[in-house]
């Protein structure tokens, strides 16, 4: 049964709509993976609605990001109207951009706000867009070959080509994630062997990570929980209930420490990479 493409259309543009959206998707591994953002997107779509002038977008696009989103959030607390149309013109920007670049709906993985995440080989992509004759362009902010859905709170981003790795996880604040270097680098190191080709060592090195994790010789910061607390969790002997502690000692005693939600974790990837 053929779709009508008109109909077709008309869902794309619902999806890329969107505030917030995340593929179904649980994970890809060695494809291409872009984040396009709207360049200063909230004083373009300013502009574009008339609610600053030319000037005014001069000035604000001169001054530091910080200040100048703490300018715009006195505007529209004390203009709340403006906020809908601003966000009418975003989202009419991404229309632009799917339609222009004929993107699919299966390319696309994630939306938030202003960003759309598309899964797609590497190819000129038209990144200008004119919306009531104010120019926008979107960005090409990061680009990605790695993807994983973890526990829908935890997202990972990995980009191994090159001698660093780009690491982007949505779910953990980004002052946290350096509380969880060692665990992290651990998994890095696994992904890195899938995607260069050799799922069977990765499989052999998730299994040996899962073993030092279960007896617990690992370093006790690979037991902080992964996920928005980052916190070392504890259950109180035969009650079933917990508690969360921010830090531990220098050398601690993890032996009560509950290592279930990582362990969660670990086999989410292992499942994974068996099904790729």
């Amino acid at each position: 049964m053929m779709v009508n493409n008109d109909q077709s259309e008309r869902k794309l543009f619902e999806l890329v709509s969107q505030m917030n959206f995340l593929s179904d998707i649980p994970f890809i591994f060695d494809k291409d993976i872009f984040e396009y953002d709207i360049k200063q997107a909230n004083i373009h779509a300013l502009l574009a609605i008339r609610e600053i002038t030319p000037e005014h977008y001069e000035y604000y696009s001169k001054i530091p990001k910080q200040m100048r989103e703490v300018e715009i959030g006195y505007l529209l607390q004390s203009n709340p109207e403006i906020y809908p149309k601003m966000q009418e013109v975003i989202k009419e920007a991404k229309r632009q951009f799917v339609s222009k670049n004929d993107i699919k709906q299966s390319q696309i993985l994630r939306i938030a706000n202003d960003s759309i995440y598309i899964i797609s080989p590497y190819k000129s992509i038209d990144t200008h867009i004119v919306i009531n004759d104010v120019d926008l362009e979107f960005v090409c902010k990061n680009r990605f070959n790695t993807y994983m859905r973890l526990d829908k709170k935890v997202l990972f981003f990995l980009d191994t080509r090159g001698d660093f790795w780009n690491l982007d996880i949505k779910g953990i604040n980004k002052d946290k994630i350096n509380l969880h270097q060692d665990m992290l680098s651990r998994i890095c190191n696994i992904v890195d062997a899938r995607i260069n080709g050799d799922k069977e060592i990765a499989i052999k090195q998730l299994i040996d990570l899962q073993n030092e994790y279960i007896t617990k010789s690992l370093p006790y910061t690979c037991y902080r929980e992964l996920n928005s607390d980052s916190c070392f969790r504890f259950t109180i002997n035969n009650t079933g209930k917990g508690y969360l502690i921010n830090s531990l000692p220098d050398y601690p005693d993890i032996n009560s420490i509950d290592i279930n939600y990582n362990l969660y974790i670990l086999r989410n990837i292992y499942s994974y990479i068996m099904q790729s």
